[in-house]
């Protein structure tokens, strides 16, 4: 009978321990989500600011890209008026 008792006492044990276990994992994992969810909202917004930097070089690059051009068509023009011969 003695031994009923200690089992029923161990089981009322181990049962308290997964309890506690299984609450400990659940904020565990709670928490992880938590980190989860921010890091994804820091990630889109640095793809966000990434994708207005790209934009901004990619026109800058086009301006001077473009004033080459104007340059090297009008190379003769633009000298002769500023009266550089070369």
């Amino acid at each position: 009978m003695s031994t009923n008792i200690e089992l029923a006492e161990r089981l009322a044990r181990v049962e308290t321990k997964m309890e506690s276990l299984l609450d400990a994992f659940s904020e565990e994992r709670k928490e992880a989500q938590q980190a989860r969810t921010a890091m994804l909202k820091n990630q889109q917004a640095m793809e966000k600011e990434l994708t207005h930097y790209k934009g901004l070089l990619g026109g800058v690059t086009l301006v001077f890209s473009g004033i080459g051009v104007v340059l090297i068509f009008f190379k003769g023009w633009l000298f002769s008026k500023l009266g550089i011969h070369a």
